[in-house]
């Protein structure tokens, strides 16, 4: 009896874009971001452009053959960056004694900028380790003055003719991206939507200004003229309401088990 002939089938190892990407520099600057002090922005713009660098060098190895796309195709989202920027220089958001908030600033925005830059949004460019971007596409129109006198308005927007480069900052950043990719009704009632991050952004100033007052001992009248008795009473809930880190603990829980689509990932046993 012929014996039988066993064919070896063999079989060819996919290999991931993500772990042929050259991230040598992006993992470089990572490290110096993780070290400056803190509210220093001026490393977004050198790591804007290692991260638009990554996102064009993962475009075109997911093209090879062989290059295995699947877990990757989400690769360029902001979710997927941050975490890929995290494992990059080992920065783990586990425990919350080590959250360095400052580097988590940079890395996001560099991040939205990165992203703006490699789909071409903007003009934006760096140049000496500068983010720029070309003036009329950032502010489409520019204040002016009216002269009109059936508009009741002291100034009135006209379109920006300036193409000249300039400077792109944190909160440039922010509401660029917003642009390109508006964030979602954070309300499904029918009453008013509130813009949270806005009304965010406003309690924080005022506060900061009446904490600038409370500093300045000339300045007495002007607090007391500012706040009530029932105001001090609402920052005092405030304080409470903040001072557990209740929030921003469980934001971090969600970031890691909420996928994308706003469903909890599946873990794999």
């Amino acid at each position: 009896m012929d014996k039988q002939k066993t064919k070896k089938v063999e079989t060819k190892k996919q290999v991931s874009a993500i772990e042929k990407i050259d991230n040598s520099s992006l993992k470089k600057n990572l490290i110096f971001a993780r070290n400056v002090s803190e509210k220093n922005e001026s490393c977004i713009g050198i790591l804007a452009d290692d991260i638009s660098k990554i996102i064009v060098q993962y475009r075109n190895l997911v093209k090879e053959e062989g290059i295995e796309e699947l877990k990757d195709k989400k690769f360029d989202t902001e979710k997927s960056l941050r975490e890929y920027c995290f494992e990059t220089v080992g920065y783990s958001r586990k425990d919350k004694n080590l959250i360095n908030p400052s580097f988590e600033m940079v890395v996001t925005r560099s991040i939205k900028a990165g992203k703006l830059k490699s789909d071409n949004h903007f003009g934006l460019t760096v140049k000496d380790g500068k983010l720029l971007g070309i003036n009329n596409k950032i502010n489409p129109t520019v204040p002016q003055k009216n002269f009109d006198k059936k508009i009741k308005k002291a100034f009135i927007d006209v379109e920006n003719t300036n193409t000249g480069l300039i400077d792109v900052n944190a909160n440039t950043i922010d509401r660029i991206w917003k642009v390109v990719f508006p964030v979602a009704s954070r309300n499904n009632t029918s009453k008013k939507t509130v813009n949270i991050s806005r009304s965010l952004k406003d309690a924080k100033d005022i506060l900061e200004g009446l904490h600038k007052l409370a500093k300045n001992p000339k300045k007495l009248t002007d607090l007391y003229q500012k706040l009530s008795d029932d105001d001090l009473g609402i920052i005092a809930d405030i304080k409470v309401l903040v001072s557990d880190d209740l929030i921003r603990n469980q934001w971090n829980k969600a970031d890691e088990e909420i996928g994308m689509d706003l469903k909890p990932i599946k873990k794999i046993a």
